[in-house]
């Protein structure tokens, strides 16, 4: 049994890396952001203002996973497994079914729009963005987030595939 001591300064790292990367994945969807504001057509956004939404974004997208994650865990505790022990696969694989990831990403999209719509500031003589406009941002905003994580894992296994080809 780990002392409370120990337990509270892992508790603290934790914390304050989850921070961290919450805070450097928002400055890098921010340049995703206004990359895909300007490709969309719409007028440019200041780079603070697309940290301020992606920042908001990301916090509150991460908040609703954790909470359908500790829901999850719980669940798994609750069908016969405890965390000390492992549970069977095809049971865990059955928590997600296929129509959840769906949900999740139409959920994501509808609040990622939704903040889009209250966060991205327009000019004072023009209207604000609708919500459909917002949704198209969100769309490409995350399909060019998606591209970019999809190509730095194909570059990172390419690395490490010939990593340990050549030792």
């Amino acid at each position: 049994m780990t002392s409370p001591i120990v337990f509270a300064f892992w508790a603290f790292i934790y914390f304050f890396s989850f921070l961290a990367g919450v805070l450097v994945g928002s400055l890098i969807s921010a340049i995703w952001l206004r990359l895909a504001v300007e490709w969309l057509g719409f007028k440019p956004i200041p780079y603070l203002a697309s940290f301020k939404s992606a920042l908001i974004s990301s916090f509150s997208l991460l908040m609703f996973n954790l909470g359908v994650g500790f829901n999850q865990g719980l669940l798994a505790i609750m069908r016969g497994g405890s965390p000390g022990q492992t549970m069977d696969p095809r049971a865990l694989l059955a928590m997600y079914e296929p129509i959840y990831f769906l949900w999740t990403a139409m959920f994501g999209l509808i609040v990622t729009a939704a903040i889009f719509t209250r966060t991205i500031p327009v000019p004072r003589d023009e209207p604000p963005l609708t919500f459909p406009q917002c949704l198209a941002i969100a769309v490409f905003y995350q399909a060019l987030s998606l591209a970019i994580m999809v190509l730095l894992f194909l570059v990172a296994l390419l690395i490490c595939t010939s990593w340990v080809i050549t030792y």
